[in-house]
């Protein structure tokens, strides 16, 4: 898969805002300056988005399945992580994506 990188504070609170469509294979892979629990929101957002957070150890802690367009309820980790992947919701149960599955970042 493809993704967007968001490195900046600017980069991070913008996401995939006002975004109508994603690419099946497409997402945007959020880097925290930190290990915590990370929060996001819906807000803007048009389309459903599965969030995969994951850890230092490139281990999933938690996937947030198909969060609804446009709210504005935060959504958190519930254990620490270091990067959140937003992908298509539906993506994460169809690639088989749950608590502890192992992540690769190339280049």
């Amino acid at each position: 898969m493809q993704c967007e990188v968001a490195r900046t504070p600017a980069e991070l609170s913008r996401g995939l805002m006002c975004r109508t469509k994603l690419a099946p294979n497409a997402g945007m892979l959020f880097v925290y300056p930190a290990d915590g629990y990370w929060r996001a929101w819906m807000r803007n957002t048009y389309i459903p988005l599965d969030m995969i957070f994951i850890n230092q150890n490139m281990q999933v802690v938690d996937v947030i399945a198909n969060a609804q367009p446009l709210s504005e309820d935060l959504i958190e980790s519930t254990a620490p992580a270091r990067y959140m992947l937003e992908v298509n919701g539906g993506a994460a149960r169809r690639w088989g994506v749950g608590p502890w599955t192992r992540v690769r970042l190339i280049g």
